[in-house]
């Protein structure tokens, strides 16, 4: 599974490439548990006439993610399209602010 985050002021979008266009051919299911989310799935293979996969994986797939500090963990959300389940992770309001930290000399 190909991974990306992206943070924004409000919020950390986890992008998760599954693979295929037809939302039926991953089960996903995510969990929140342990101060992370794992994610697992099962892709089947894509049945079509005259076509031949190479060098694609089919079958379960497990994935842990630790979640950053700050994340409000009763509203994480996600949604699959595409082959790409993307999970949103909301701030927790006191996570958006800068907080200053001195600097001392050596």
């Amino acid at each position: 599974m190909l991974t990306g985050l992206t943070a924004y002021d409000t919020r950390l979008i986890r992008t998760i490439y599954v693979g295929g266009e037809d939302n039926a051919i991953a089960d996903i299911d995510v969990k929140r548990a342990n101060g992370g989310l794992t994610i697992e799935g099962k892709k089947q293979e894509e049945k079509k006439k005259d076509y031949f996969p190479h060098e694609r994986r089919f079958g379960a797939v497990e994935r842990y993610f630790q979640m950053p500090e700050g994340v409000d963990h009763e509203k994480i959300a996600a949604s699959f399209e595409k082959g790409v389940l993307t999970g949103t992770l909301p701030k927790l309001a006191e996570a958006r602010k800068a907080k200053k930290i001195p600097v001392k000399a050596a």
